[in-house]
């Protein structure tokens, strides 16, 4: 899943809900559809606001050392067994 996609799935969550409430009017069945579309889209966007929020110390960190690695100069011998 790529990283926008967890806010994409919430807008349609979103528009979902308010599209059933529209059509549906204000019945309880459609309260509960329109509330279970919402959360099941804030459930969908849990993990990517945790990487926002708690995870991307350690994702930065690593891309740094990848980046000095990618620095490094590199020889390799070739030597004969003896």
């Amino acid at each position: 899943m790529k990283h926008g996609d967890g806010l994409v799935f919430l807008g349609a969550c979103v528009a979902g809900g308010e599209s059933i409430v529209r059509h549906m009017g204000e019945r309880p069945l459609a309260a509960a559809l329109h509330e279970s579309l919402l959360v099941g889209g804030w459930v969908a966007m849990w993990r990517p606001m945790e990487i926002f929020l708690y995870d991307w110390c350690p994702i930065l960190s690593q891309r740094r050392l990848y980046d000095r690695l990618s620095r490094i100069s590199v020889r390799i011998v070739f030597r004969r067994p003896a």
